[in-house]
């Protein structure tokens, strides 16, 4: 349990079984909405954490014509590379019952990402708002989505009021990134960020100590301000 003034902190020793826990979770959501709505979003991110979570939400029976499936962020690469979080989504989610979502990606072919990011931002804009539920991941140099520590465009993608989507460019990675904004990662009824490992958790309960003076993205999340947000970590 997370301290007064701090996230809720749902803790599960083994990865898969804290995958399933947080698969109820988003179903449960997900078809709340589908009742109250007739119809749902969910955001989700690549990364080899949420595999297991991928693997058990697409067996879970649910009115998934009904639910809209995008990305926090994306490599600017087309879904035949093994980079693409687009054919990642498509092998490991997008399956068995949930094959019926739609998907909403975040590439264009054909053109450069600042060529194309108004045309993506118009297909985000789209998805009904706020997102039923986003789910986030965190790298260990504190970035979420493609919000990166001191990356070209993070800092505006950060302050960003309009437009849901941005670009990024890190010089750590070989690719340009399309991302989520913040504000857009923010207009959802349920936030919930998903990690594994003894030190993204370290990092994690650092950057909860004092989220206004961290220089980690993901301390935009982690506050006392911020009460969509329930992490699912195991130690």
């Amino acid at each position: 349990m997370a301290q007064k003034g701090t996230p809720l902190i749902e803790q599960i020793e083994s990865p898969v079984e804290l995958a399933n826990a947080l698969a109820n979770v988003i179903v449960e959501r997900l078809n709340r909405a589908i009742q109250a709505h007739g119809s749902a979003s969910l955001v989700v991110s690549g990364g080899s954490t949420p595999k297991p979570l991928f693997e058990a939400l697409r067996a879970k029976p649910l009115a998934w014509d009904k639910v809209t499936v995008t990305l926090a962020d994306e490599r600017w690469v087309p879904e035949t590379s093994a980079d693409s979080n687009a054919a990642f989504i498509k092998n490991t989610l997008l399956q068995d019952h949930a094959a019926d979502a739609t998907f909403v990606g975040l590439y264009k072919a054909g053109s450069g990402p600042h060529e194309a990011v108004s045309t993506i931002d118009e297909h985000i804009q789209r998805i009904a708002k706020p997102f039923t539920v986003v789910v986030l991941g965190m790298g260990g140099d504190g970035h979420t989505a493609s919000l990166f520590p001191g990356a070209p465009g993070t800092d505006a993608a950060i302050a960003e009021r309009d437009a849901l989507v941005a670009i990024v460019e890190p010089e750590s990675v070989p690719q340009a990134r399309i991302t989520l904004t913040l504000a857009a990662l923010m207009n959802t009824e349920c936030q919930l960020l998903h990690i594994t490992g003894g030190e993204k958790r370290a990092l994690v309960d650092e950057v909860l100590q004092d989220p206004a003076q961290s220089p980690y993205p993901i301390a935009h999340f982690l506050n006392a301000d911020n009460p969509r947000i329930t992490i699912y970590s195991t130690h």
